[in-house]
């Protein structure tokens, strides 16, 4: 099983074609993996994906600016791989009801909370809290956080752009889920 959301941004046709060509570039990828290791066609396509939004948005001026988060998961028997880049991101709730947040957000809000040198309530209502550091066809070269869980049959995962998350916290997403 494969699921994806590709949150576009650079306006709205540019962000539209490069969440297009990502999706469609990983599911491609999925469809044909045959026995390849799924971190590895995760990693390739994402890579491959950047690469094809960035060629793109350098040929067309009209799609100068296009680039997209993606958030991925592909679940094989009881192990789940999860890939991000943006700030889009994936939860998982166990059989317990425990939710867990599986992406850290490549932003400049959560890098300085992380860093601690901001408070979580301080990048609620920061300036910048919407500025994402990385993006799938920002720049020629991509680095997506990915990581490989092993999941009881019960559990459920929610993929999400920022649209929920800017006004949903985490513990009205445990009771919604």
């Amino acid at each position: 099983r494969l699921e994806a959301v590709a949150d576009g941004v650079g306006g709205a046709q540019a962000g539209e074609v490069a969440s297009q060509m990502a999706v469609e570039i990983i599911g491609e990828a999925f469809m044909n993996m045959g026995d390849a290791d799924p971190e590895d066609t995760m990693r390739i396509s994402i890579e491959r994906a950047n690469g094809a939004i960035f060629q793109m948005s350098q040929d067309l001026t009209q799609l100068a600016s296009m680039a997209t988060t993606l958030v991925v998961l592909h679940i094989s028997g009881d192990v789940a791989t999860v890939a991000h880049v943006g700030d889009s991101r994936v939860y998982r709730v166990d059989a317990d009801g425990h939710l867990f947040r599986e992406t850290d957000d490549h932003s400049v809000v959560e890098e300085e909370v992380r860093a601690g040198r901001m408070t979580p309530e301080q990048a609620l209502v920061h300036p910048s809290r919407n500025v994402i550091s990385r993006a799938l066809g920002a720049e020629e070269s991509v680095d997506p956080d990915i990581k490989m869980l092993i999941v009881h049959p019960a559990t459920t995962f929610l993929l999400c752009s920022d649209g929920i998350t800017r006004h949903i916290g985490d513990t009205e997403i445990t009771s919604l889920l």
